[in-house]
């Protein structure tokens, strides 16, 4: 499974002239992350802006030192250089991608139910005691043990017949 991060408003606070303020946990939740899925970035910041903050968050200590070569996707652009929604198909097939975003609006319609959201991170006083992605990803081991389940039980009712017929030599 791959998990998209957004990252501002879900990881870090705004990027402003590289000025961002990362979200309480973030290192500890990207390497318990990382022990099961594939972890990647899928943000409306640029790419070349993405990569600067990615890389300075693991040289400040912020996040293991494999995030600073973390993939990452951006959504398309229009003529006015505005971002577009989010299409997890551009980062791997239905079904195997969850993302989490802080933004409702950079989510399809259609994958809606492949969409974990995160309270919105901005590093005011008072949210020092953020414990969102904690929140986060036990709701994500959450959904991945009902996929698991849901496979299961699908080859379970795929290979019933044929196991029925071996049975029986």
């Amino acid at each position: 499974m791959i998990l998209a991060l957004d990252l501002e408003g879900t990881l870090i606070t705004g990027v402003g002239d590289y000025d961002f303020t990362p979200r309480p946990g973030l290192r500890d939740f990207l390497e318990r992350a990382a022990r099961r899925y594939e972890v990647v970035v899928f943000t409306s910041v640029w790419e070349f802006v993405a990569r600067r903050v990615v890389e300075q968050l693991a040289r400040d200590g912020h996040a293991p030192e494999w995030f600073a070569r973390v993939r990452i996707f951006n959504p398309p652009y229009d003529e006015e250089e505005r971002p577009g929604k989010k299409n997890l198909r551009a980062v791997g097939p239905a079904g195997a991608v969850i993302l989490v975003d802080d933004d409702p609006g950079f989510v399809l319609e259609d994958q809606v139910e492949e969409w974990i959201r995160i309270e919105p991170w901005w590093g005011k006083p008072g949210q020092e005691g953020d414990w969102e992605l904690e929140r986060v990803r036990i709701e994500i081991e959450e959904r991945w043990t009902a996929q698991l389940a849901k496979r299961q039980a699908k080859i379970e009712r795929e290979y019933a017949p044929m196991l029925k017929n071996l049975s029986k030599w």
